[in-house]
């Protein structure tokens, strides 16, 4: 089972939607920090209303199209960073208990969906659940034509909203990955000679092919294609494929290719 968490602040509300559209998921959560009988609580009811409405447009006319359950929950708290870290895994872990008990799902999946503006608690409390193990993956990116990009290149209009959002590494999948690579000596050499390219060019957003890092080291061009293909084969890809045999690195992969280079066994 696959379901998507959506901490209601900002104006997320678009990109959750065009998640909705484009992306299947089984459950959609809606959270948010205030009261049950509060205003915020009232308007999130009517969003979900909306969306329900948008969906079942598309439903017909999509035959396939299943609408996903929609829930909102209050966590009735305070929007300190801890506070919301706190609630917010309690009710992860409840909805998996949940989920665990009256189905027969092993491990359901959730995507967390932030924006820039999203209160730090609800990463903090993602940090956490991946570190205990729970199945989650947290999605950051932006809503509007922002210009204030510290890159030429990195202002992209065009850009699709959804293909936007990054997934941003958590404590499980850098554990994981570590895991992975522990007795795969040629892979974890690939991934930091791939780490030294990047930093040597200095724009982590740049395809690379496999003849780029063979030129730029002394391994063969097969080796590398053979690693790399390991690397973005992983339900948390350090390596992501673009097609046309181009790459790019991940920002997992970024994460774990910094650990290598500082270690060199």
């Amino acid at each position: 089972m696959k379901i998507l968490v959506v901490p209601m602040h900002a104006s997320i509300g678009v990109a959750a939607f065009s998640y909705m559209e484009e992306k299947k998921y089984d459950r959609i959560i809606m959270v948010h920090p205030w009261s049950k009988k509060g205003s915020e609580n009232a308007n999130a009811e009517h969003l979900r209303e909306h969306f329900i409405r948008r969906l079942t447009k598309k439903s017909l006319k999509k035959r396939s199209y299943m609408i996903p359950e929609i829930e909102i929950i209050a966590m009735d708290c305070s929007q300190k960073p801890l506070e919301i870290a706190t609630n917010f895994e309690y009710i992860i872990k409840r909805d998996v208990d949940k989920s665990l008990k009256s189905q027969d799902i092993h491990n359901p999946l959730y995507h967390i969906l932030l924006v820039e503006e999203s209160p730090s608690g609800y990463l903090i409390g993602s940090m956490s659940l991946s570190g205990d193990g729970y199945n989650i993956n947290c999605l950051i990116g932006s809503i509007g034509y922002d210009i204030r990009k510290p890159k030429i290149g990195e202002f992209k209009p065009d850009e699709n909203l959804v293909e936007s959002f990054e997934q941003i590494p958590l404590l499980g999948h850098i554990q994981d990955a570590k895991d992975w690579l522990g007795n795969k000596s040629g892979t974890r050499r690939v991934l930091r000679e791939i780490y030294s390219w990047y930093r040597e060019e200095e724009d982590w957003g740049k395809e690379f092919r496999t003849i780029d890092i063979s030129d730029f080291t002394d391994l063969s061009q097969q080796v590398i294609s053979t690693h790399v293909t390991h690397m973005f084969n992983l339900q948390n890809p350090l390596i992501e494929s673009l097609g046309k045999r181009q790459y790019r690195i991940t920002r997992l992969g970024r994460s774990i290719g910094s650990s290598l280079s500082n270690n060199q066994n």
